[in-house]
């Protein structure tokens, strides 16, 4: 009995792992996705106020600490083993860990100098320091992402 009770909990364990690695699957890729999206959002926010579309220059700084946080998650949201299921990812992302984590780091520190210019309130200086976020994020794209 006991027996056959323990290999009942074993097969259970088993394949309540086996479901959570199925949810992790999508769950890193949906995680992925809504970072990018994220990032995206506030980027085009950004762009709107810096296109004086909208009038809401007290919003940028907001919108560049958003954009940070987001990008500098990037990294952490492609660990080694995440190779999998439908993704625009290229498969160097996980084979060039390194050359993929230095450029995570550059859009990261491009983010962080768009903060410090929305600091100062100076639109010219903000827009420049988001183009360097757009060409940052652009290398990466370019190197790490396929084409949709």
């Amino acid at each position: 009995m006991k027996k056959t009770l323990v290999s009942a909990s074993l097969l259970i364990l088993c394949s309540q792992t086996a479901l959570a690695t199925e949810v992790d699957a999508e769950a890193y890729i949906k995680y992925r996705e809504n970072l990018m999206t994220s990032a995206k959002i506030h980027s085009g926010g950004i762009g709107d106020i810096l296109k004086g579309k909208l009038p809401l220059q007290a919003n940028l700084q907001a919108h560049a600490r958003a954009l940070h946080e987001s990008i500098s998650l990037f990294a952490s949201a492609f660990p080694e083993g995440s190779d999998f299921g439908e993704t625009a990812a290229k498969a160097n992302v996980w084979s060039d860990a390194a050359g993929f984590a230095a450029a995570a780091d550059k859009s990261t520190a491009a983010a962080a100098a768009l903060v410090k210019a929305s600091e100062t309130g100076d639109l010219q200086a903000i827009g420049a320091a988001m183009a360097d976020v757009g060409k940052s994020c652009k290398g990466c794209h370019d190197e790490y992402r396929a084409k949709k």
